[in-house]
């Protein structure tokens, strides 16, 4: 706008050129600080944290303000989670009271109670204000707090300060309003950003899955004959797939435990796992608890697990572990196991993975039985028409004999005879 329109308005509006300049000055620090703010959500639309830092540092230049601040709320506690230009012992008496319920007696709790702005022109009077310690430490007289909605629902608090009393203007309001309505898009935006990578990710590991069991079956068709690759197949996969630090195949004859399989182990677990197996299951591992009960053992903690081989654990640097039973006719014949070095408990997506490895297992052992009853079945049978073949022999033999024997007598008769 040029000197001469500035002039003209001024005049049409009763006020002084000066003022109109000042007016249009605000107007536009006010539209590049919310355009900041956009060109900020539009650059880290998974991050709310730069957005949150930038509204506040600019609410505070812009509204004259002490200073500034934002929360989050969980739908039961307050967060206190950016600020611009709190004093050291603001930021103490902040992080003493925080994370807290909303309550009445402070500005934050009474904006997510009432869900509107809340103005408190001097708290040192206002009725419901009974935190004057608090306001008295960190230096605040007044103060704007804004609730951040989403869907009509609270989900935060944007709050500005000043150090007297007073009022802020419609226009502060209002530029506060959009401030808020700005740290809400940051978080919706933040938000559906983590729901499509969580997505992704479970696609891709439920892809990863098909695909691990995939080969599985595939060795399993290749080694009809074998369950030993189909079992270096599984503990490879479970391994990875499950993060563990170890995975294991034990077989089980209704006796004894056998160590059948292992990846990531190291030769010192392994020759100790050697040298104590086979023997009956007990309850000192996870795979004997899963043979011995029939169902999953999963142990979050087993260093805290006082039945638990510690010796081995610490062997073998694992905590937490997961044994899958390998059953045919409802009858444990092995067992699948997995643990990690931290303690923390295997989810209910790579227990089901192990359940369809466990599966696998026993239908290779499975084929691997069928395929040697088979066997067995065609040597008996094999040995049975070479036992037929070796007497029809004889038979033919002995028919040959006795022909001969009873033709020898007759021809002599006949002799005779003539």
């Amino acid at each position: 706008m040029q000197s001469d329109d500035i002039a003209g308005v001024a005049q049409d509006r009763g006020r002084t050129v000066e003022e109109l300049e000042r007016e249009l000055a605000d107007a536009d620090r006010r539209e590049a600080a919310t355009a900041e703010v956009l060109r900020v959500i539009g650059s880290l639309p998974h991050n709310v944290q730069p957005v949150f830092d930038t509204i506040v540092k600019s609410a505070v230049r812009l509204c004259g303000a002490l200073f500034s601040g934002v929360y989050r709320f969980d739908g039961e506690l307050l967060h206190h989670v950016a600020h611009h230009n709190y004093s050291s012992a603001a930021l103490e008496e902040v992080g003493r009271r925080f994370p807290a319920p909303p309550t009445r007696t402070l500005g934050t709790g009474r904006a997510i109670l009432d869900r509107t702005i809340v103005h408190i022109p001097d708290v040192e009077v206002d009725a419901e204000y009974r935190n004057q310690a608090l306001t008295r430490a960190v230096g605040m007289r007044s103060g704007l707090w804004v609730p951040l909605m989403r869907s009509g629902v609270p989900i935060g608090v944007f709050m500005v300060a000043r150090s007297e009393p007073g009022s802020f203007s419609d226009r502060e309001i209002e530029l506060l309003k959009t401030f808020a309505d700005q740290a809400v898009i940051a978080i919706e935006n933040a938000r559906l950003f983590e729901e499509v990578q969580a997505r992704t990710r479970e696609l891709t590991q439920s892809l990863e899955y098909q695909t691990a069991t995939s080969e599985v079956l595939g060795v399993i068709s290749r080694s009809p004959t074998n369950a030993q690759p189909v079992f270096d197949a599984i503990v490879e996969s479970a391994a990875r797939l499950c993060e563990a630090v170890f995975s294991q195949i034990w077989l089980y004859d209704g006796k004894l435990l056998h160590h059948a399989a292992a990846h990531n182990f190291t030769p010192e677990v392994l020759d100790q796992l050697r040298k104590a197996y086979p023997k009956p299951p007990d309850r000192t591992v996870a795979a004997g608890r899963a043979i011995l009960d029939g169902r999953i053992s999963h142990v979050p903690d087993m260093l805290a697990d006082t039945a638990y081989n510690r010796e081995l654990a610490l062997a073998g640097n694992w905590r937490a572990a997961l044994s899958v039973p390998m059953l045919r006719d409802g009858k444990p014949v092995g067992a699948i196991s997995v643990a990690k070095a931290e303690t923390l408990p295997f989810s209910d997506r790579q227990i089901q993975l192990l359940t369809i490895f466990a599966d696998q297992a026993v239908i290779a052992i499975e084929n691997t039985r069928l395929f040697d009853v088979v066997q067995a079945r065609t040597r008996e049978l094999a040995k049975t028409v070479e036992d037929l073949e070796i007497a029809s022999q004889h038979k033919s033999q002995f028919v040959a004999n006795m022909s001969h024997e009873l033709r020898t007598p007759l021809a002599a008769i006949l002799v005779t005879q003539s």
